[in-house]
């Protein structure tokens, strides 16, 4: 997990972790660095510095933005034509 999350500072990634309550939460996060057995982070959902155990980490993986919806054409009088 170290090197896959060493591999990725500077970039925004999702993780999913194990949190103080024994619950599971996934953060947007942009890594900052690796020290120890801490993951520095900037949390995107908290907007916020946080900082993750590593062992607390249970997967990591790239954050792709979700793909951006083109503006559906639209025939005559607003609808959509049907083909026969």
């Amino acid at each position: 997990m170290r090197n896959e999350l060493e591999k990725r500072i500077g970039r925004v990634v999702t993780i999913i972790y194990a949190d103080r309550r024994s619950g599971f939460t996934k953060r947007r996060i942009k890594l900052l660095g690796v020290e120890g057995n801490a993951v520095k982070a900037f949390c995107l959902e908290r907007l916020a510095p946080r900082t993750f155990l590593l062992p607390s980490i249970l997967a990591v993986e790239a954050y792709a933005p979700p793909a951006e919806r083109r503006p559906r054409r639209e025939s005559a009088g607003g609808y959509h034509a049907l083909r026969r």
